[in-house]
């Protein structure tokens, strides 16, 4: 195959909630889109049968499986994007236009970043995390597997064991992929140093978040919006879908399994 969208939907079935709700506004938009969805067999019903072209599952339980899922991707050039999102703009048909061997990712932005210790790397306030990872878009290049899949797997390890950093990150970052992001692309360690430069910035349009407007990103309207968690958890629909997905949990399928709270979204 040689375009197409993915969304993975792993340890919480909210995320197969807004999943659904995402990929209906691409294919809205965007009927030729050719789209995958990465999630557990007890989340699959006839809407995701009838709105994706693929569906993979025995997936990772996991906060994170989206690195997994990412790294095994059908297309040969995909563009991934988190499932608490909406697509506005029929421009997410562009988003393959000039892609390059890297990968593609937006760049971070202060005021959205919800808590101060998260605002930088470290203590100190000089170490910015650059890229957000919402959304990339890449080609699957072998460079490019590989670097997501030891994304996925450092993360694993960073989340298993105690934090090392503590003299000048704060141990917030242990829980975070970002972490992990920023110490591969500016080659923290030495076996680090072939994924150096890997993530180049891509077009913004392509991962908003609400606080932006419509007037902030070279005028331009944004293609695709990231919706607060919170925004969703406040609407009384979602309040009874959580309700109705509380009993539904994905089982361990030999996968990693994730310590974290599966049933909890809101």
């Amino acid at each position: 195959m040689n375009n197409g969208y993915i969304y993975v939907a792993s340890l919480n079935a909210m995320y197969y909630e807004l999943a659904i709700l995402s990929a209906q506004s691409l294919k809205d938009l965007h009927p030729q889109a050719h789209v995958t969805l990465f999630t557990h067999d007890t989340f699959v019903d006839d809407r995701a049968v009838q709105l994706f072209d693929n569906i993979v599952t025995n997936i990772p339980v996991h906060r994170r499986a989206k690195m997994w899922c990412m790294a095994r991707t059908p297309y040969d050039n995909t563009f991934y994007n988190d499932c608490d999102s909406i697509i506005v703009h029929p421009d997410i048909a562009k988003v393959f236009d000039g892609i390059t061997d890297k990968i593609h990712m937006t760049r971070n932005l202060v005021y959205t970043i919800a808590r101060r210790e998260l605002e930088y790397i470290d203590k100190d306030r000089k170490l910015f995390p650059y890229f957000h990872g919402a959304v990339a878009w890449y080609k699957k290049n072998d460079l490019n597997v590989e670097f997501i899949d030891t994304w996925w797997n450092e993360y694993i390890k960073q989340l298993a064991n105690p934090w090392p950093h503590d003299e000048w990150s704060h141990d917030i970052w242990r829980g975070f992929d970002m972490f992990t992001l920023w110490s591969m692309v500016n080659a923290m360690y030495p076996e680090y140093e072939k994924f150096k430069d890997r993530v180049v910035e891509g077009d913004r349009r392509f991962n908003c978040v609400l606080p932006e407007g419509r007037q902030t990103v070279d005028v331009k309207s944004p293609v695709v919006y990231q919706i607060p968690r919170d925004m969703y958890c406040s609407m009384e629909y979602w309040k009874k879908v959580v309700a109705r997905n509380l009993e539904n949990v994905p089982t361990y399928n030999d996968q990693p399994y994730d310590s974290e709270n599966p049933i909890k979204f809101c």
